[in-house]
């Protein structure tokens, strides 16, 4: 993608507000800059009044209704399906056990990103404490900038009688996933299994993921006959291994899991998948979602 034009106004406003870094995710992850053709630098650039209102008030909000909207289809969401309804606002990291976490920043922060954004995630973790007190814990850690995230999903009676096998044949998938899809009068979304969650991709097709983990272990496959109808290019592997680096280095950045976040995106799983991926295809599929969101 293109580079913005740091020598505007508007731009120079949000840069002092925010910083540069995150002033420049603001605006590539702005709604009006989606389909901006690739090289053209003519951004929409949001005024302060605008982002700030995004960022405190319409962003969280939207979250929490889709929440809402979500449990009152379906209360038996699993874990990680909760979570991704929150990328953006929870993210899990390793020096807290692989928890989830709201990082708020540090006593020495940009106090408006702190006031504008990270402030907004808790406040919004808090009413969904408080609507949903069996589903979500917010814990305050010691470093009086973290907040730990418990989400405590509800389980299907049907679930919990027919999946607890940990050691499974795919013609144990099979059968146990016509099973469901018999018992409930249609396929679901997501079929958990042991340690497995299938997630459809289309029509019978599922993609298969490790329910430990979140990183994606095969895609395209026939759960009704078990047949991977999925064509494939072999890796890139050294074009890769400088890929996955520079995602490495941006997600050091600050503000930039965050940014990534407000767009549906969770940038530990991306790297995971990326690390993780089979095909080139796979690859591609997670880079792509990266690149749309810095100048290169």
């Amino acid at each position: 993608m293109s580079c913005i034009n740091k020598n505007l106004r508007e731009w120079k406003a949000l840069e002092k507000r925010y910083g540069e870094f995150e002033a420049e995710l603001i605006i590539r992850g702005h709604k009006e800059n989606r389909y901006l053709n690739p090289k053209s630098d003519d951004f929409y650039i949001p005024s302060i009044r605008e982002t700030s209102n995004l960022l405190k008030s319409q962003v969280p909000v939207a979250a929490k209704r889709k929440i809402i909207d979500k449990f009152s289809v379906n209360e038996f969401l699993p874990e990680e399906g909760i979570a991704s309804l929150l990328t953006g606002f929870i993210s899990r990291q390793s020096r807290y056990d692989d928890e989830y976490v709201i990082n708020v920043g540090d006593k020495n922060g940009n106090k408006f990103a702190r006031k504008d954004i990270y402030d907004a995630n808790v406040n919004l973790l808090k009413e969904l404490e408080a609507l949903y007190p069996e589903i979500f814990r917010l814990d305050k850690t010691y470093d009086d900038n973290t907040f730990k995230v418990f989400i405590s999903a509800k389980l299907e009676e049907t679930q919990k009688e027919l999946f607890e096998e940990k050691s499974l044949s795919m013609q144990d998938v099979i059968d146990k996933f016509n099973y469901l899809t018999k018992l409930k009068g249609y396929q679901p979304e997501v079929f958990e299994i042991g340690n497995q969650r299938w997630i459809q991709s289309s029509n019978n097709l599922y993609n298969l993921i490790n329910r430990d983990t979140g990183t994606y272990i095969h895609n395209n496959v026939n759960l009704q006959t078990g047949i991977d109808e999925q064509t494939s290019t072999p890796l890139d592997t050294e074009n890769n291994k400088i890929a996955i680096k520079e995602v490495e280095v941006l997600s050091q950045q600050e503000g930039f899991s965050m940014m990534l976040g407000l767009n549906g995106y969770n940038i530990d799983l991306i790297l995971t998948n990326m690390k993780e991926a089979q095909t080139q295809e796979e690859f591609d599929i997670e880079y792509t979602k990266v690149k749309k969101f810095y100048c290169r």
